[in-house]
């Protein structure tokens, strides 16, 4: 059932939505690797999920809270899946998280996915993320914060996946790529720079801030 559901939302998906194109500053070739999307939106995912060309391949980081009804419609009401200071907003801040909140989560559970726990579990997160980089698969990661009021603009924030390159070197043996992706819904494209790749001869300590700022400064 869950595999058809998420068949069924991906085709809907497809059917209301045109198609895309992926552009590649140094194309994929085979392995593991994690996608570091930059989200302007909840429809970003969707597509993600829907039509990034290595989709069958990819495990979504997706927020715990978000899987379950009960934890979704306040995590909806938090993030404001609707457009500010429009007139229809106070309607929208009361229908759209009763209704996205009851139809989504079943969606994101049938999808492959991995839990994300902000708390002490983010270990269960890294962990279920390495078993999925030792079968040779990909993890998809929106490492997005709330937009800024004053400026508009969506900070960057989490870097915690990067510990993942550490780890996914310990599991696989292979030096693991991040490739930053953003997603032009104008141009209807997937624009995917060059990917910024962990150095195990070096300690993590030393290159994290190094990658998250690479990585950074394609997405912004």
């Amino acid at each position: 059932m869950g595999k058809r559901l998420a068949g069924f939302a991906a085709a809907a998906i497809r059917l209301f939505t045109r198609p895309m194109n992926i552009t590649w500053e140094e194309p994929y070739q085979s392995g593991p690797c994690v996608f570091v999307v930059s989200r302007d939106g909840p429809a970003d995912p969707a597509l993600i999920a829907a039509r990034f060309p290595l989709r069958d391949r990819c495990h979504m980081w997706i927020q715990n809270e978000m899987l379950e009804t009960k934890t979704a419609r306040a995590f909806i009401r938090r993030e404001g899946w609707w457009r500010k200071g429009s007139f229809m907003e106070p309607v929208h801040r009361t229908v759209i998280p009763v209704l996205a909140g009851a139809a989504v989560p079943p969606v994101l559970r049938s999808l492959p996915h991995i839990p994300v726990y902000t708390d002490r579990r983010i270990m269960l997160t890294l962990r279920e993320s390495t078993r999925v980089l030792r079968r040779d698969e990909c993890v998809v990661i929106f490492p997005e914060a709330p937009v800024q009021a004053a400026s508009g603009r969506r900070p960057w924030i989490s870097t915690g996946f990067l510990r993942l390159g550490e780890l996914g070197y310990r599991a696989c043996g292979r030096a693991l790529k991040f490739y930053p992706v953003r997603v032009n819904r104008e141009k209807r494209l997937f624009e995917v720079g060059k990917p910024v790749r962990y150095d195990p001869a070096r300690r993590f300590s030393e290159q994290e801030k190094e990658i998250a700022d690479q990585l950074a400064a394609w997405l912004r």
